[in-house]
């Protein structure tokens, strides 16, 4: 384990130089508080943590943008279906109606033949 916190140590030590010579600084003027044991495991965990913190909130964003993108893709999809429903249903409703213009013209056919009939 004392190996590890030393691997982390080092690492830290190689990030903070080089966040200063990126920002043009020396390693001094970084403001690496100085106070910080680096070798307790609680402190470790702080370090981690927050790396890993922000690696879980990251991947939780990644997640819900393709949980967001599925959505919208599902919900155009089902929209489109609904287009093609809403025309489908209504050229049945056109044809319901010619089929019962027709009953209605052969009822009255049938009516008058019936009077007729009945008067002969």
């Amino acid at each position: 384990m004392e190996d590890r916190y030393r691997v982390v140590v080092s690492e830290l030590e190689a990030a903070e130089a080089l966040a200063s010579f990126v920002q043009g600084s020396s390693r001094d003027s970084f403001n690496r508080p100085e106070t910080v044991d680096y070798s307790t495991s609680r402190t470790l965990f702080r370090i981690h943590g927050k790396a890993e913190q922000e690696e879980r909130r990251m991947r939780r964003v990644l997640a819900n943008r393709e949980s967001t993108r599925q959505t919208i893709i599902r919900r155009q999809a089902m929209f489109q279906w609904l287009v093609r429903k809403a025309s489908e249903l209504s050229e049945e409703n056109g044809n319901l109606k010619k089929i019962r213009k027709l009953a209605w013209k052969q009822r009255d056919s049938l009516k008058d033949r019936n009077v007729h009939l009945k008067v002969v």
